[in-house]
């Protein structure tokens, strides 16, 4: 087959170059117009974008939404903070105020053994914000014979001849605030409506409440020692068996005892006694008579704090307690 001449070759690259010159001169004046100031005067601007204050954080933003996610924060490691920490104590000596109160309720005549619920509830309050830990009698004398743990700041409440009104009145305030108490009760008294009978004795138990005796018929045992069987071991064992827990502290009636009535109190099983004189060292070996702080119907917040070791209130002197008649 013979091939085209050459300048058939060259008549159709001439045409095809005239059929794309218009279109390669249209795109270079569209250029030289975009170009040009003068060619884009007259037509219509886009005004730049203003954001007013606060606009710009309501702009979608991808990156912003990690910070919905809460992240913990050093609250949340400060939880155990609020459980007070207990340090081990070697055997000896103790300063433990323990609190003596009979009566939570409105006081009859400036009655010394009555303190009124709202003080209470304010002295309760009151050694909360001073960092006071209540613990029981029976920890108190282990710690002092044995060693063991006490928390930075102890205290004892207690309670003598087991009235009604410290379970309806004290008892609430306790509770709610995580403090223990120990009542003394005087079991003659159990069957009395005035006082705390069996089943209010047991809902004290399950709160973790110390029960102990204050004999059977709240006698002065210095002239009854014919009867010390049945004030100190007789009384133990009626509360023994309707708690149903060991009860291991006598309160002595008056504050009155002495060495033969402390001896048959070892020998009847108490480790702890309860008696008056006020002040909060405790020296080892006296586990059978621990002084107690009387708290009055007279005493105002101040002299309630000036009893005390470690109080943050306010401080005013407090009258020198002694023994009830």
């Amino acid at each position: 087959m013979n091939k085209p001449p050459l300048w058939v070759f060259l008549l159709l690259l001439g045409l095809l170059t005239s059929c794309a010159a218009p279109k390669t001169a249209s795109l270079l004046r569209e250029s030289a117009v975009m170009a040009s100031p003068s060619l884009t005067a007259g037509l219509p601007t886009r005004s730049p974008v203003t954001m007013t204050p606060g606009e710009a954080d309501l702009s979608p933003s991808v990156t912003m939404t990690p910070s919905l996610t809460p992240v913990p924060t050093d609250t949340l490691t400060l939880a155990p903070t609020l459980t007070p920490t207990w340090v081990f104590h070697p055997a000896g000596n103790l300063v433990v105020p323990i609190l003596l109160y009979h009566h939570i309720a409105e006081p009859p005549n400036d009655n010394r053994y009555f303190v009124s619920p709202e003080m209470f509830k304010q002295q309760m309050e009151g050694l909360v914000a001073s960092g006071y830990t209540t613990i029981s009698m029976a920890t108190l004398v282990q710690v002092m014979d044995q060693g063991g743990p006490l928390p930075a700041r102890p205290i004892v409440i207690t309670f003598d001849d087991g009235n009604l009104d410290v379970f309806q009145n004290a008892f609430p305030v306790m509770k709610a605030l995580g403090f223990t108490g120990t009542v003394y009760i005087v079991t003659k008294s159990l069957a009395d409506p005035k006082y705390m009978g069996v089943d209010v004795l047991k809902t004290l138990v399950q709160a973790g409440w110390e029960v102990g005796s204050h004999t059977y018929s709240h006698s002065d045992l210095t002239k009854s020692k014919e009867g010390l069987k049945a004030e100190l071991y007789q009384s133990r064992q009626d509360l023994q068996k309707v708690v149903g827990v060991p009860v291991t502290s006598i309160s002595y009636p008056f504050g009155i005892s002495n060495d033969y009535i402390l001896k048959k109190a070892i020998q009847y099983g108490y480790t702890s006694g309860a008696g008056l004189g006020g002040g909060s060292d405790h020296p080892q070996g006296t586990d059978l008579y621990l002084t107690r702080i009387e708290v009055r119907e007279s005493y105002s917040l101040g002299m309630f704090g000036g009893l005390l070791p470690w109080w943050n209130g306010p401080i005013e002197p407090t009258p020198t307690a002694t023994r009830r008649p």
